[in-house]
């Protein structure tokens, strides 16, 4: 019981940080949209500024959270390879051009793939939200999979922002899923603790 509750908060902690990933992602797409000849170079300084600044909310979280949660969490990692490629980003623009779609499509699969792992985790401690979870997370698997291969062969940039802000508006949900079911897991357990003192 005392592993859940741990869990649980800790999920819901992280589901929170990650709406930041989600706004920065659908300016990306909507720049993207609106201003599709200078694609290439904007999306690159979109992706070094917000690597940057993720990066560092990272390094500060990583100085405030336990030293068990240091051992088990890579935070301090993912900060540094995060402002690292921020700042390789703005010398190196042109180099990476050709790999953002791809890096961001990957980024994408890495994050429904483990909101996968977490239904599954959710369904073995009898959390009822998990197939939503898991339904909402399936599906942008397959639409990050037409991101990176684009087996419609459709060209033009106009397909790749819609695609995008198709991804993070389910992504956006999934959180909302996770956040508000999580809150009501919590506070019928705080209940039931209450009622189990008395």
């Amino acid at each position: 019981m005392k592993l859940d509750q741990t869990y649980l908060n800790t999920m819901k902690k992280n589901t929170w940080t990650s709406f930041i990933g989600v706004f920065l992602v659908l300016i990306f797409a909507i720049v993207l949209l609106k201003n599709p000849e200078n694609f290439l170079s904007v999306t690159v300084s979109i992706f070094g500024y917000g690597a940057i600044f993720i990066g560092a909310l990272e390094l500060l979280y990583y100085f405030r959270i336990s030293l068990e949660r240091k051992m088990i969490e890579k935070r301090f990692m993912i900060g540094i390879f995060l402002i690292a490629f921020g700042l390789i980003s703005f010398f190196e623009n042109s180099l990476l051009k050709d790999f953002v779609i791809f890096f961001l499509g990957s980024y994408l699969l890495f994050l429904n793939a483990n909101r996968m792992e977490i239904a599954f985790n959710l369904k073995n401690m009898s959390q009822k939200i998990w197939p939503y979870l898991l339904s909402l997370s399936s599906l942008n698997l397959i639409l990050c999979f037409f991101l990176i291969v684009n087996p419609l062969k459709i060209s033009g940039n106009t397909y790749l922002s819609i695609l995008l802000i198709v991804i993070e508006i389910i992504y956006f949900i999934q959180n909302c899923v996770l956040c508000f079911g999580i809150s009501k897991n919590l506070q019928k357990n705080e209940i039931v603790k209450k009622e189990e003192k008395e």
